[in-house]
């Protein structure tokens, strides 16, 4: 009797068992485990979701950089779990079993025929699987507000970037690349990231300071014997910190580059005609010539150029295949951004601003993808996963508060500084380094919080549009669960207040009239650096006309001798006042434009026509004058005139404009010759003393 109770309750254990195991074991979540190979483990997670009771996956094998393989013919048998992979070659089967006391899954990796053992262990608690949902929940919601933002502020489109903790949790485009053809921004499409490039620049003076190639508190005048200032103490200290850190004193003067297409030396050359704004290291003032400047001594020092230290001691190692340096190569790109503006509530398109020899400054065009890589570099310490791109000195000496910047009042916002080549805040305390962009048609924003290793990257193709700095001040306020600022309401309220125009000429005189003929006011006109102006008359319109950067533009008179002129197609809006400037022989010497708030209007003086001065024209004013009994001899060298008085020797006759010449040697001085029927009758020369006419003598 004792005997079959005994048998009895090992069946009945039995079949508790049997009905144990026969339930199925819930595997949806992340695992990660390892594939035992011989001398080589490989670490792999795998991640399962349920959908309508059947189990969908992919798997990540890091080391061999395989990621998101898809899971196939995923299948449960009691406690055990089995699928395939695709794509892989000897396709690959991997076939666990869960065990309850060991507390993981253990199995075969079968592949080509040959069978490796596997183990998984599932990779979060209940808690991490709560706050992964959440963090789901958080990107859906992020998604629905960047659509928002976009329709808010009349961009076309964006691309969208989130790294933390090394994941990438976003990267995706949304809106339209292109508005005519409809075309959908995606995570690959590139933008043109303007002065997001200096951080670019900076590394690469970066690489170089860590060979020993450069230093960061050397005088530029040391690199470069050529390099002059208007000022001489600026000229003669100015070191590679001082232009990173924008404190020359040098006024910023982006018209005098701006769609002129110099060799990069004769723009850093220019600078010595540029005129400054504050004494040197007085304080901040954004200059992009500094940064041209530093591009191009730590090419230089490469023994290369720019753009070829940061494609391969940058671009190369991170991966960054998308990032280029030309408008062509955004004209060449099949997935590249057009450039939009906001005109008068209308979204319209603009021309790619090409700034190549300007690069340093701001020529970069890049993926949100790249860009993450890029902000992923410092958030690592200057390492990727197989190298050491930048030294860790170097990171922190290029993301370190070097230099006070004003704050913009916000309560969120407690300081702001630069660095080298990126800004530095404390955004409701934490620690932001960031850098925005904008040129024609497109504004970016780079940024992190090191300290929470988190990086955004927001790319737009819409000129000065606040739509990154919005999208991306939410972004850090969800994922650091805070509650989020409106910042949507309150740069919409400071856009509300500020002018259309940010350029206006003074306020108009009524009923006033130019002081001379519009014809004496054309001719040719000359800066040093911002070039050439030529103002023509348009006789069937009887106005002025200005052409400039090989663009004209109609002037339209404002007050005396002050007409206004709108630029087309450039970023600054307004009308910029244009003032005709005399001398006190009563001829138009010059004439005036603030191109650059920082600084005095820019005076372009008259000069000469240089086709209005060919040999065969100044042959004609060749030969004998005569005043007050005074013989003078005007003769041509070398595509020159020459003025001889009596036995006084000659000078130089310098062309100004039509038939006037200057006398460069004597201050005031000057010639113009009367013309008659095709043929000079006479010449006016004019000294300190007065004005004098003097008759062609008879050959």
């Amino acid at each position: 009797m004792r005997k079959t109770a005994v048998l009895v309750l090992i069946l009945i254990l039995i079949a508790s068992i049997g009905s144990a195991s026969s339930t199925n074991y819930e595997w949806d979540g992340a695992w990660e485990g390892v594939i035992t190979l011989p001398g080589q483990p490989l670490d792999v997670v795998v991640r399962l979701s349920k959908s309508d009771g059947e189990l969908t996956g992919e798997m990540d094998i890091p080391l061999q950089g395989a990621l998101a393989i898809p899971l196939t013919n995923v299948r449960t048998d009691s406690m055990s779990l089995a699928f395939e992979l695709t794509g892989i070659p000897g396709d690959p089967v991997v076939s666990v079993q869960w065990d309850s006391d060991a507390g993981y899954a253990a199995g075969t990796f079968s592949q080509s025929e040959m069978e490796f053992p596997i183990r998984l262990e599932p990779k979060e608690t209940d808690a991490s699987v709560d706050e992964t949902r959440a963090q789901e929940d958080t990107l859906a919601e992020l998604r629905v507000y960047i659509e928002e933002m976009l329709a808010a502020w009349d961009v076309p489109g964006a691309a969208v970037g989130i790294v933390h903790r090394g994941d990438v949790l976003l990267a995706e485009g949304f809106g339209t690349r292109s508005v005519d053809e409809d075309l959908p921004v995606s995570r690959d499409t590139v933008f043109a990231i303007g002065s997001s490039t200096k951080a670019f620049t900076t590394a690469s003076v970066a690489l170089m300071v860590d060979e020993g190639r450069l230093q960061w508190d050397t005088t530029v005048l040391d690199y470069l014997p050529w390099f002059r200032l208007k000022n001489q103490e600026a000229m003669h200290k100015a070191t590679l910190r001082d232009l990173a850190l924008h404190r020359t004193g040098l006024g910023r003067h982006d018209l005098a580059w701006y769609g002129q297409e110099l060799p990069r030396e004769e723009h850093i050359r220019n600078m010595a005609h540029l005129d400054f704004a504050l004494e040197f290291r007085q304080q901040y003032l954004y200059n992009n010539y500094g940064y041209t400047t530093l591009g191009y001594l730590a090419g230089h020092a490469a023994g290369s150029d720019w753009e070829t230290l940061v494609q391969t001691r940058l671009l190369d190692p991170l991966g960054m295949y998308r990032t280029s340096f030309t408008v062509q190569d955004l004209v060449d790109d099949n997935n590249a951004a057009r450039p939009y503006a906001l005109r008068q509530g209308e979204v319209v398109s603009m021309a790619y601003r090409e700034l190549s020899t300007m690069g340093p400054a701001g020529s970069i065009n890049s993926s949100v993808e790249d860009m993450l890589a890029w902000v992923s570099l410092f958030l690592q310490r200057g390492e990727t996963t197989d190298q050491q791109i930048l030294s860790p000195l170097s990171v922190h000496q290029l993301t370190q508060p070097q230099m006070a910047l004003p704050t913009a009042g916000y309560p969120e916002i407690r300081f702001s500084n630069y660095a080298l080549g990126w800004m530095i805040d404390d955004y409701r305390g934490d620690l932001m380094v960031h850098h925005g962009g904008n040129i024609d048609g497109f504004s970016a924003l780079v940024s992190m919080l090191p300290y929470e290793n988190l990086g955004v990257v927001v790319l737009t193709n819409l000129n000065n549009s606040p739509l990154a700095a919005i999208v991306t001040y939410r972004i850090i306020d969800e994922l650091r669960q805070r509650d989020p600022v409106d910042w949507n309401a309150r740069i919409q309220q400071q856009v509300d207040l500020m002018p259309e125009d940010l350029m206006q000429p003074p306020r108009k005189i009524e009923d006033t009239v130019p002081s001379r003929g519009l014809n004496e006011m054309v001719g040719h006109y000359e800066h040093p650096a911002y070039g050439r102006a030529v103002v023509r008359h348009d006789e069937a319109a009887d106005a002025l006309c200005l052409t400039w950067r090989g663009i004209d533009i109609p002037l339209h008179h404002w007050h005396y001798d002050v007409f206004a002129v709108r630029f087309p197609n450039i970023a600054v809006e307004g009308q910029f006042p244009v003032h005709f400037i005399s001398g006190v022989d009563g001829y138009v010497r010059g004439l005036e434009i603030p191109l650059d708030s920082s600084v005095d209007p820019i005076h372009f003086v008259v000069t000469a026509d240089p086709d209005a001065f060919s040999s065969e024209t100044l042959e004609r004013y060749t030969g004998n004058y005569e005043v007050m009994g005074t013989r003078l001899h005007i003769r041509l060298r070398d595509d020159t005139l020459f003025m001889e008085i009596g036995g006084q020797g000659a000078v130089k006759l310098v062309p100004e404009r039509g038939a006037r010449f200057a006398i460069p040697d004597l201050p005031g001085g000057a010639v113009e010759f009367i013309v008659d029927n095709g043929k000079p009758t006479r010449l006016l020369l004019t000294q300190p003393n007065g004005t004098f006419e003097a008759f062609r003598m008879d050959e």
